[in-house]
């Protein structure tokens, strides 16, 4: 969707952005065209991610991916961020369920803006590092 090409390209370029609908304030992940909670197409675009809770972490052995295909393995999270919301991110290590995280904007090696999540903001660098 075109929304969800201007989240991608915000975190590209290293903005952590989602939408939030101006009639009910939900949050919006993916983002989409209308609410999907009242269907307003009343959605603007914010920073003020709230911190999130890991629902769930594995380890990724294999990439079809040229670029990450001997990297392996490495973690990905679902995160929930409440009122529904879960979104896949990448971690630097494995994180219990529980544990609460900053999610945060990288780039990857093909350059597409990707989610990551880290306990501590300070770790967002090592993150962008591990897969840029």
């Amino acid at each position: 969707s075109l929304q969800g090409e201007a989240f991608c390209r915000r975190l590209g370029d290293g903005e952590l952005q989602m939408q939030r609908c101006g009639e009910c304030d939900s949050l919006q992940y993916p983002p989409a065209e209308v609410c999907r909670q009242c269907l307003s197409d009343d959605l603007h675009w914010q920073q003020d991610i709230p911190r999130g809770k890991v629902i769930g972490c594995v380890a990724v052995h294999r990439s079809y991916a040229d670029d990450f295909a001997n990297d392996g393995p490495w973690w990905v999270a679902s995160v929930s961020l409440g009122s529904g919301v879960v979104c896949y991110t990448h971690t630097l290590d494995y994180l219990s369920a529980g544990s609460e995280v900053h999610l945060v904007a990288i780039k990857d090696r093909l350059g597409d803006g990707v989610l990551g999540s880290v306990q501590e903001i300070n770790d967002h660098a090592a993150l962008q590092a591990k897969f840029g």
